[in-house]
């Protein structure tokens, strides 16, 4: 009896434990739910900002400046004059080296947009601040900042707060807004407002996140309609702490940037919050530069304007590449000369060429009858056509292509197959010359016999019945006309009784 207790007992108490393990599943569930809903957004910088003293360089011979090529957008006269530019952000603080267009706070707990932190105040520095020989400078130094402070003075971003700043740069004519700024789940609330703000025309940028290379690229710079930055060092190699993955659309400087920090100060820091902020600006150049281009539209112009690292196009690591202002690259390449046909068949024909000497030459793509059917590495000067038909014409044009993409107008050559050796020779070996011209059917075979391999044999004797049919065809004309001569002559003297018969009758 007290056995059987025991036994029920037991069982009692594993249900209860079963039950137990599953409410504290539901729970804990819920409660990661009601986290991922509320979780806030945090800043993209590896490390705190390090205020520091500047050193006696020159605010435009900077790395980051000098590597990405703003000075020569600036020689331009491109400056990102006219662009307004959101930094949603910590706020902006005053500071000598800030023109500070105008701003928001979507925080709860102050209407004033000034920074209470400073990683928005570095930020905007990267962007934008002056040119005038002192300090530092930005990307787009003429560009009009706005300040919008979504993120509190711990550096977390509450979603209502973000999702209002977003509507603000919506209702206020922004053209670029930079988060650098992001977190690890998605938020529907702001990728719906995100989503919204770049089908309204507006450029979006954000850091790809500084989990390293295990990690992935972060909320919301992988989505599809923000443009994902990753970072690099002083020596365009990529910074340890840089998150990749295939969402990253660019790559910026993003180590040991000096920018305009607290107190009028200057600060020193790491992380793709700060490679993010180069991108917009020099989205900004193009903004001015191209005014009538969409939102979308730059974005593919932007492609234009980098340095091609790693694998060759898009890589998880670098995107397009390193952002560099250049001017893009628009002469085509010259022509291939020289282009010949070497052996050719009645199936196959072989094209001879030389290429130009050119550094950025590519490719030569060749086209059949208006068909790219193949593009070939610029060492690269002949090619085998297979597969073609007998005694058919084909048009064939070769083109060059350099490295920014640019193609030649090309060359273009007008061939003919040979005819089919089952043209002329049968399934004995002799030739097969019924119906057919026996001069040219001896000079095309003559020109087939030397590239498709036919026996010695089979050639002398499709060549002396050749002859022999040639020497048949002479003496069936001759006999031809003595027949014709015969009946003429027949015909005369047939004439010739009848009329002397009929006078003799008379």
């Amino acid at each position: 009896m007290a056995l059987s207790n025991i036994r029920r007992f037991l069982r009692i108490g594993g249900l209860l434990f079963v039950l137990c393990a599953v409410i504290l599943a539901i729970q804990a569930n819920f409660k990661s739910l009601y986290i991922d809903k509320k979780s806030p957004l945090t800043f993209q910088t590896n490390e705190k900002i390090t205020e520091t003293e500047l050193d006696q360089t020159n605010e435009q011979d900077r790395w980051n400046i000098q590597t990405i090529g703003a000075t020569l957008a600036w020689e331009k006269g491109f400056t990102g004059e006219g662009v307004n530019i959101a930094v949603v952000d910590t706020g902006i603080a005053p500071h000598p080296d800030l023109n500070i267009t105008g701003g928001v706070s979507t925080v709860d707990y102050t209407e004033d947009w000034g920074d209470d932190n400073g990683h928005g105040t570095h930020v905007a520095g990267i962007i934008g601040a002056k040119r005038d020989d002192t300090g530092v400078v930005g990307v787009a130094p003429d560009a009009n900042l706005y300040a919008v402070k979504a993120v509190n003075e711990e550096g977390k971003g509450q979603i209502d707060d973000v999702v209002e700043a977003i509507e603000w740069c919506m209702d206020n004519d922004m053209d670029i807004m930079n988060l650098s700024i992001g977190g690890d789940s998605e938020i529907p609330q702001i990728k719906d407002a995100l989503d919204r703000a770049y089908k309204a025309g507006i450029l979006i940028v954000s850091a790809s996140g500084n989990n390293g290379e295990d990690g992935i690229v972060s909320f919301p710079a992988r989505l599809e309609s923000v443009i994902a930055v990753s970072a690099v060092d002083g020596r365009l190699n990529p910074t340890p702490f840089s998150t990749r993955g295939p969402e990253v659309e660019f790559t910026a400087p993003g180590m040991s940037i000096v920018s305009t920090y607290l107190n009028q100060s200057y600060g020193v820091a790491d992380g793709t919050s700060q490679a993010a902020p180069h991108v917009t600006g020099m989205l900004a150049i193009l903004k001015e530069k191209y005014p009538h281009k969409t939102n979308e539209e730059l974005r593919n112009a932007l492609t234009d304007y980098v340095m091609e690292m790693g694998e060759s196009g898009r890589d998880n690591i670098y995107g397009h590449g390193f952002i560099y202002y250049q001017e893009p690259d628009r002469t085509p390449p010259d022509n291939i000369t020289n282009l010949n046909v070497g052996e050719q068949t009645s199936n196959s024909i072989v094209l001879e060429w030389q290429n130009p000497q050119e550094t950025d030459l590519a490719k030569t793509k060749i086209q059949v009858n208006g068909k790219i059917v193949d593009s070939l590495p610029k060492d690269i000067s002949s090619y085998l056509l297979e597969d073609l038909r007998p005694d058919t014409e084909y048009t064939i044009s070769l083109s060059t292509e350099d490295e920014a993409g640019n193609t030649s107008s090309g060359k273009t050559i007008i061939i003919r197959t040979d005819k089919a050796v089952s043209d002329f020779i049968n399934h004995d070996g002799v030739a097969a010359t019924s119906g057919v011209d026996n001069k040219a059917s001896a000079e095309t075979f003559k020109k087939i016999k030397k590239v498709e391999g036919i026996s010695d044999e089979v050639i002398m004797n499709t060549e002396t019945e050749l002859e022999t049919n040639q020497q048949v065809e002479k003496q069936l004309e001759e006999d031809e006309k003595e027949t014709r001569l015969f009946s003429s002559i027949y015909q005369n003297i047939k004439l010739s009784y009848h009329s002397v018969l009929n006078w003799l009758l008379d």
